[in-house]
């Protein structure tokens, strides 16, 4: 007989992939207390620690020319070792493979602040419009989002377009001249769903899933750690190596 702490674990574990049921024909699901406050107290703070850093390199989802719109910091994991640790890492790890069958490869991961008052909505895309670089195999990946916090519509909670995963690639283009973000244009007839979290849940949804976030119309920050996890295959190692030995390079010359 289970433990009682194991026993809970262990229900927990099966309701997080009863969550991922709908998955394959939404293109996303609302995975409920994948962790806890105190593992998001963890993240948050290390994620307040970088930004403070001046030497953490940043983008603007947004546009430049004034205060920040949309920060983000990219490979928080590869900066922070208790984000790397957290729980929430290692649930999103063990219900990938569960949905999967099939151990995964960690991918990429950020984290994306929105200003309070901060009027920018972060444009209609799809993840796989970014990820062209380097890939020379059909990917089977699921993208986590996070917030850190209870998130509201008003406070820029994620939506989503039902079935869109199924409709391929869309054109994108810039979202401005001075921004790092691609947007795209939202079809006709689109089944939006919006996706309210209270802390500790989080929403999982493909690279090809149509997703977007409204502007934070409210008087706090939203926090929103995101994680990458792709079924392993033989290119996927290679390609995790390529992106490391990137991101090195990179980071040396900042």
């Amino acid at each position: 007989m289970l433990a009682p702490s194991a026993a809970k674990a262990t229900e927990g574990f099966v309701q997080h992939q009863q969550q991922l049921a709908h998955l394959d024909q939404d293109g996303f699901a609302v995975v409920e207390n994948i962790t806890d406050l105190d593992d998001l107290a963890v993240i948050r703070s290390e994620i307040d620690e970088l930004l403070r850093r001046g030497h953490v390199p940043t983008k603007e989802l947004g546009e430049r020319g004034g205060a920040p719109q949309i920060i983000e910091i990219m490979w928080p994991m590869k900066l922070s070792e208790r984000i790397a640790r957290s729980c929430f890492v290692r649930n999103a790890c063990a219900v990938s493979e569960a949905y999967f069958g099939h151990r995964v490869t960690y991918n990429f991961d950020h984290a994306i602040i929105k200003p309070a008052f901060n009027f920018r909505e972060t444009a209609w895309h799809q993840d796989f419009a970014y990820s062209t670089w380097f890939n020379f195999s059909a990917r089977e990946r699921l993208h986590w989002w996070l917030p850190l916090h209870d998130v509201s519509t008003d406070q820029g909670c994620m939506h989503f377009v039902r079935g869109s995963h199924r409709i391929g690639l869309l054109p994108h283009v810039r979202v401005a001249p001075t921004s790092d973000a691609l947007k795209t244009t939202l079809p006709e007839k689109a089944d939006v769903v919006s996706c309210p979290l209270k802390a500790g849940s989080a929403t999982v949804h493909t690279e090809a899933t149509l997703h977007y976030t409204g502007p934070n119309k409210t008087n706090s920050p939203r926090y929103a750690f995101i994680l990458q996890f792709e079924r392993s295959t033989w290119t996927t190692g290679l390609r995790a190596s390529v992106k490391t030995l990137a991101w090195r390079f990179g980071r040396g010359s900042h």
